[in-house]
């Protein structure tokens, strides 16, 4: 997500800030009802910033370390006839090391996001638009990046990274998709892209893609449009590549390789 956040200072409704160390700066920007946003950073130079406009939304940041950056943005909830119109959205994230990155943007409702880094100069997204979807980021290490956008209804999507320099990115457009990533090692990459039906009730949309990664410098790339459709990929070992495509119905891959 490439998104530039911007936040103004206001103590408005239900806030927290706490500090612990020197030179850190954090603030929150509220305008609506039954809004919750809590700060706690402890360390030095960390900067965490919280933008809220809707009804019933939470957000939490939780740094510790130096020099880490978090920002979450929510904004209006849909019309008041929106079938999801009362419901809440969460925003989560918690950093432990150094130089470390995070953002969430969410738009509309009922949706969740946790971002969950500990190391060094890891990097993670998160954009979710639309109504009722899920994202989560999980990253242990150094130098990994990750980046998730949701648009549209009924996502949700995983990413669980371990080791250090790897990236995975996740797309999302349509319904009831899934899609997860693990990867554990060095030097990884893993894409998703998932483009499926946009119509709420279309009982045939059923995809869902899983990527597992274990060993340094491996590759995997996939790719849906298609209702009921399953993709999945394995690899472990070193310096692995594979490639998944799916157009159309009922469709299902498996790429499984190993030393």
């Amino acid at each position: 997500m490439k998104r530039t956040l911007t936040l103004a200072f206001a103590s408005v409704f239900m806030t927290g800030v706490a500090f612990a160390g020197n030179s850190n700066v954090a603030t929150q920007d509220q305008d609506g009802t039954g809004l919750e946003a809590t700060i706690q950073q402890s360390g030095n130079s960390n900067y965490a910033g919280q933008t809220q406009r809707g009804t019933d939304n939470v957000l939490s940041i939780e740094q510790s370390g130096n020099n880490n950056t978090a920002l979450q943005e929510q904004t209006d909830r849909s019309e008041t006839g929106d079938h999801y119109s009362d419901r809440i959205n969460t925003g989560e994230i918690t950093q432990s090391g150094n130089n470390n990155y995070a953002e969430q943007y969410q738009s509309r409702e009922n949706k969740q996001a946790t971002i969950d880094q500990s190391g060094n100069n890891n990097w993670a997204s998160q954009e979710q638009t639309g109504i009722a979807s899920s994202a989560e980021i999980l990253q242990s290490g150094n130098n990994n990046v990750a980046d998730q956008t949701q648009n549209m209804n009924a996502f949700s999507a995983s990413i669980d990274q371990s080791g250090s320099d790897n990236y995975a990115s996740q797309l999302q457009e349509g319904m009831r998709n899934e899609a997860s990533v693990d990867q554990s090692g060095n030097n990884n990459i893993a894409e998703q892209t998932q483009v499926g039906t946009t119509a709420f009730n279309d009982a045939q949309d059923r995809s869902s893609l899983d990527i597992y990664q274990s060993g340094n410098a491996n590759f995997a790339e996939q790719f849906q449009n298609a209702t009921a459709s399953s993709a999945e990929i394995t690899q472990s070992g070193n310096n692995n590549h594979a490639a998944q495509t799916q157009a159309g119905y009922n469709n299902t891959a498996s790429i499984t390789q190993g030393n």
